[in-house]
């Protein structure tokens, strides 16, 4: 396939659309904007774990378990003296 080659189609009735078409000629819908591939990620205020490199979710799990162990030893263990 041609890199250059756009072809578009009206989304409501199908007809054979120009590429700067912005209503189809055909049954008159507003066509939607042409997205270039070059969109922008939007940054989100907080990033979600997804977001995070394997060693940051590796050390982040080491710790919680760490201290649900040291907290299970606190609460339960008996004290011997």
């Amino acid at each position: 396939m041609g890199r250059g080659l756009v072809i578009n189609f009206c989304t409501s009735c199908g007809n054979k659309m120009e590429k700067e078409s912005d209503f189809c000629q055909e049954c008159g819908a507003k066509m939607p904007k042409a997205s270039t591939g070059h969109t922008q990620k939007k940054k989100s205020q907080s990033p979600s774990f997804s977001a995070f490199s394997f060693k940051t979710k590796a050390i982040l799990v080491s710790v919680m378990v760490l201290t649900l162990v040291g907290f299970g030893f606190y609460k339960f263990a008996e004290v011997v003296l």
